[in-house]
């Protein structure tokens, strides 16, 4: 049974709950750290006066790359400074699991040339304790943190430990070379993993400037894979895909392959019976207009059902704003390894 001393009441904030019910002026009561009542003229041993604030759960970051900065911040700064109290690992098919020693620094130098992330400071600052990607959730858990910390399974990772060099061609994957990759992402999976992740965004590249694994994989390979969370465990997490890119190429038919690719991601995601996150990113000033016919099309897809998507649309800086600093900042030439 719970004492006055044991609770805290954050007083007077603005309630916003998350469900999309409006705002309402309240007061919080903690007991043993957790909320135990919400309502007006609570009382407790603490108080803490939220006055001209909003209280809210703590968010969670769907989308991150603290992939190896966990292991030495554990509150993934800066999304722990903005109320983040959860993040997803793994995303953009970059991972550091599953790895074979002799790949740490393949793998650490695709995320630096992916999300400058210097490699060297991965190198360093992970213990490399796991081969497996339920190796590497298990060394996850054994860290210190102060967020929530889950993670997807990356298609990079997983193409090269079964491919190794041939993961970055554009020839098809084997049979023998997709039944290696389903069972590595069915061990992620079964360990606990969210979901699984990939990447089709030119943007994404190795060291030496080619298209990161998985970039060109056949349908036949996705939806293998898509296959192992159809059985699996995953209905809260699902598959992520990165940016459709409009506006790409001189043909004139970006519009075309973007709607079949989202063609493709509706047959995905109803096979693996999990959610499909596929983001549209405009790219090379393509026009408002092929923007929005892909928007409508992305909106009858979603209809169909089984895909979320979750468009990314540039703002331009506003005009009286100072140009961002690039002090500090290292961008990662593309090399030959």
């Amino acid at each position: 049974m719970s004492t006055m001393s044991d609770v805290t009441v954050i007083r007077g904030g603005t309630i916003v709950d998350g469900t999309g019910a409006p705002g309402v002026r309240a007061d919080v009561a903690i007991t043993s750290g957790k909320v135990s009542e919400i309502g007006p003229g609570l009382d407790g041993e603490r108080t803490l006066d939220a006055g001209g604030h909003v209280v809210a759960p703590g968010f969670i970051d769907i989308h991150t790359h603290y992939d190896a900065q966990v292991f030495w911040d554990p509150y993934c700064t800066l999304s722990g400074w903005h109320g983040v109290t959860s993040v997803v690992l793994g995303n953009c098919g970059v991972t550091f699991a599953p790895c074979k020693p002799e790949d740490r620094e393949y793998l650490a130098e695709m995320m630096e040339s992916v999300e400058d992330i210097p490699a060297a400071s991965i190198l360093d600052g992970l213990s490399w304790q796991w081969k497996t990607y339920g190796e590497y959730l298990a060394e996850l858990d054994r860290l210190p943190k102060g967020v929530n910390v889950g993670g997807m399974v990356g298609h990079c990772a997983v193409r090269h430990w079964a491919m190794g060099e041939r993961g970055l061609d554009e020839t098809p994957a084997s049979a023998d070379d997709i039944a290696a990759m389903t069972a590595l992402v069915n061990e992620a999976i079964g360990a606990g993993a969210l979901g699984f992740s990939t990447s089709r965004t030119m943007l994404h590249r190795v060291p030496d400037g080619r298209a990161v694994p998985g970039t060109y994989a056949a349908p036949d390979e996705l939806l293998a894979l898509g296959d192992v969370l159809g059985r699996g465990p995953v209905r809260e997490g699902g598959v992520d895909r990165r940016p459709e890119q409009l506006g790409v190429g001189e043909d004139g038919q970006g519009l075309e392959r973007a709607q079949a690719r989202q063609q493709h991601g509706a047959t995905l995601a109803r096979r693996c019976n999990a959610p499909l996150s596929m983001p549209g990113r405009r790219h090379g000033g393509a026009p408002e207009e092929i923007t929005e016919r892909y928007r409508g099309r992305v909106s009858r897809a979603t209809r169909a059902g089984g895909v979320r998507s979750r468009p990314v649309r540039p703002r331009p800086r506003p005009p009286t704003a100072p140009a961002a600093s690039s002090a500090g900042r290292r961008r990662t030439p593309h090399r030959t390894r």
